[in-house]
């Protein structure tokens, strides 16, 4: 395999997309060694520098993972969330074929501050009940979901905790809440150095952030911060056209 010198495209993109196209292929597969940069160096007859560059923007795209120490591997797939309905974590994580875990939850009441506030139609100071949950695919760290419920639609929630981690079953089947809608926004950024260390991931990689206002009619049932690994995770919708 070499790269073609006289093309516009630069060297590292040539060498990432043909290492791309390997993995979609399932000539690479999830879980696979890479070749190391100086062993994709001498196959490509460019410098390490030009390999490493290919690597990293791989890495970026959510398809390798590097590993300290060791080479680096190739990514397992990504775990999609679709927005055309509300669907509880666990449920996503299963579709997927993985084993949904929480490693970490809080519920406590407090008092709610000024951006919850106007999710919530709440006014400033008001009780509201948060959930805060750490959850797992495969006992991998994969997002950090923080739920906001006005304590009036949930008495109890606190002493009783949520039916198996989940808040949209304890909704249902407890209180008899059926949620039937969803406003949400999506936006991407960098980890900060906590996420990084709770996620295990480097500092710098991208996350994604969904926030969520969710209904029962016409009726505000939770707002919904969902931070999560792009390398691991993400959404997709169906669209229809409409008639001209």
């Amino acid at each position: 395999m070499k790269v073609v010198k006289h093309n516009f495209i630069p060297y590292y993109l040539q060498i990432m997309e043909n290492l791309k196209n390997k993995i979609k292929n399932g000539e690479l597969k999830p879980g696979e060694f890479l070749l190391s940069e100086e062993e994709l160096a001498n196959t490509f007859n460019v410098s390490r520098t030009t390999t490493r560059k290919a690597i990293d923007e791989l890495v970026i795209e959510g398809l390798v993972i590097k590993n300290r120490g060791k080479k680096s591997t190739i990514a397992p797939k990504k775990i999609m969330q679709p927005l055309n309905r509300i669907i509880a974590f666990s449920e996503t994580v299963r579709n997927a074929g993985f084993d949904p875990n929480t490693k970490a939850i809080q519920i406590v009441k407090e008092q709610v501050s000024k951006e919850i506030a106007k999710y919530l139609d709440l006014h400033i100071g008001h009780d509201v009940v948060k959930i805060q949950r750490l959850r797992m695919a495969d006992n991998i760290p994969l997002s950090l979901i923080t739920s906001y419920i006005i304590p009036e639609l949930v008495p109890g929630i606190i002493e009783h905790g949520l039916i198996n981690d989940s808040l949209y079953q304890t909704l249902k089947k407890r209180y008899h809440i059926n949620l039937t809608k969803a406003v949400q926004e999506i936006s991407a950024r960098i980890s900060l150095d906590y996420e990084a260390d709770m996620f295990d991931i480097r500092k710098g990689m991208p996350l994604l952030v969904l926030d969520q206002i969710t209904y029962a009619d016409d009726r505000i049932i939770e707002y919904v911060n969902v931070i999560s690994r792009a390398d691991r995770y993400k959404y997709v919708t169906n669209l229809s056209s409409y008639p001209t």
